[in-house]
């Protein structure tokens, strides 16, 4: 994972939010829990993985870098504006560096 060859900060930050599975430990781990897996698995937030490698080249905590700042900002807009060509481009790396891992569940009906 670049994130974690750039900074050890990054995954090292406690109390962070950051959960490391592979998609057989997951889905396993949600098995256990009653839920049948639907579909494959896909990835998402493609658009986020560059801002986090610039965050990690600068420094996780450095909030006042203008390379990371400015793309933060392209990231708001995304998600504000949903411009076409950001949503287009997001379904472009999605599944070649998206930095989310999704995958679907149901519940069994019970018998």
């Amino acid at each position: 994972m670049v994130n974690w060859k750039l900074s050890t900060d990054y995954h090292s930050n406690p109390g962070g939010h950051i959960r490391i599975y592979t998609q057989e430990e997951l889905a396993d781990k949600v098995a256990r829990a009653g839920l049948e897996q639907v579909g494959a698995a896909s990835y998402a937030h493609g658009l986020h993985s560059p801002y986090w490698w610039l965050k990690c080249a600068v420094g996780v905590r450095n909030d006042d870098h203008p390379l990371p700042k400015a793309y933060h900002r392209l990231l708001v807009w995304e998600i504000v504006k949903q411009p076409r060509i950001l949503r287009w481009a997001g379904k472009v790396l999605d599944p070649v560096i998206g930095k989310s891992m999704v995958l679907y569940f149901r519940k069994p009906e019970a018998a």
